[in-house]
Parts: C-alpha cells; structure tokens; sequence
C-alpha cells in the first residue's frame, strides 16, 4: 500500500505495468479512482476489474482491483489470483 491509486493507474494507461491491488475496506474516493479507470476502459484492451472480471464502480470501490492494458494480462492475472483462493 501506499501512493497515488491515480498515480498507479495513470502508469498502467501509458503501459508501464499491470496492477492487482486490494484496497482492504477503505472506500476510496472518486478523485482516486474515477478518472483513471475511465482513461484505461477507453484504451483498446484496457481492463479494470474485480478478481471475479466484473467491472468496478468508479466511485466507493473498496477490495481487489485488477488492471491492465491487454485482454490476455488480464485473464492470466485474473487465472493466477482465482487459483490461489481456491
């Protein structure tokens, strides 16, 4: 934990990295999030979920998140944190 979450996924827009983050039980708010999230779906592939690659609300999202530009990063990370809880 720690840093920006817009920060985070700002760098995941420019195609620095995927990220799996779980925000525990602290809603966030929407300047941390919104913005961000918007940025990516909009990018072809861009992605950010649930572990259950159910989109997440914009606003008040507490728990796992997983983003990534890329449709197949995004089904082998969401294959890797679903093999690991089961």
């Amino acid at each position: 934990n720690g840093g920006s979450p817009a920060f985070a996924l700002a760098s995941i827009a420019k195609g620095h990295f995927s990220l799996v983050h779980d925000w525990g039980d602290v809603p966030t708010e929407p300047w941390d999030l919104a913005a961000a999230i918007k940025i990516i779906r909009n990018l072809p592939e861009g992605r950010v979920t649930d572990f259950q690659n159910k989109d997440i609300a914009l606003v008040g999202y507490s728990g796992l998140m997983v983003a990534s530009v890329g449709l197949e990063m995004h089904a082998r990370l969401l294959e890797i944190i679903n093999s690991t809880n089961a």
